[in-house]
């Protein structure tokens, strides 16, 4: 039996499902992905709310539970695009126009949002951290990550590829983090390779695997988080 939203989230459409009009002309695999989208509570509430994506749920349970997004904080979204994580971060630190705290980077544009500065470019390359460090005048308090790489159907090196941005984030966040600092990224089910494990354990008081109900069930995704970065 699938598991009912917590209470940060209520569902608009009653269970209900919707049906799709027949195309002779779309592949099966693209109808079941947009039955999926149309009749799931995170993405119809998403859309109700005004937020970028259903993503912004699994931000949102992840910080009920550990309170890290706190007022003040300066936070760095890695891999921000669409937008769903921005709009949470700036809301919670109170990030506004007139002081930004949030800000974000991505191989792809993201429209504005409010409380928020973000660039176009690639976090593995050396004129892009600089870009957006530059952004913020002091180190950041937290730094995201929900970089996932594109996937090719083979799941080794699917796990390879987004391991590697797992690893990206996480000498992002160890290089630049002020101390104290809070890191959360997106792993797989069951934690992060074992090495990348032991150099979050390495660096930072606390770390957690954890999983969001606003995680599909069948998704390999997770997430790790990182507390109090020692320096």
């Amino acid at each position: 039996m699938q598991k009912k939203p917590n209470n940060e989230l209520n569902p608009s459409n009653k269970g209900k499902k919707q049906k799709l009009k027949k195309n002779k002309n779309r592949k099966l695999s693209s109808t079941n992905w947009i039955k999926r989208q149309v009749n799931d509570p995170y993405v119809i509430e998403a859309n109700r709310l005004g937020y970028k994506s259903r993503a912004a749920f699994k931000l949102l349970q992840i910080d009920k539970k550990f309170n890290f997004l706190k007022p003040g904080k300066i936070v760095i979204d890695l891999g921000c695009a669409p937008g769903g994580w921005l709009q949470v971060a700036a809301k919670k630190v109170y990030s506004s126009e007139k002081n930004i705290s949030v800000v974000g980077v991505d191989l792809l544009a993201v429209s504005n949002i409010y409380g928020t500065k973000t660039i176009v470019g690639d976090i593995n390359e050396e004129d892009t951290e600089k870009k957006i460090l530059n952004l913020i005048d002091k180190k950041p308090d937290i730094i995201l990550s929900d970089m996932a790489a594109n996937t090719t159907g083979h799941k080794q090196t699917d796990h390879l590829r987004t391991t590697q941005l797992t690893e990206i984030a996480l000498r992002f966040a160890i290089n630049h983090l002020n101390k104290g600092g809070v890191f959360l990224v997106k792993t797989f089910r069951g934690g992060s390779e074992k090495t990348i494990l032991e150099t979050m354990k390495k660096n930072f008081s606390y770390v957690k695997n954890v999983k969001p109900l606003a995680s599909r069930p069948e998704s390999v995704e997770s997430y790790t988080i990182c507390i109090d970065l020692k320096l």
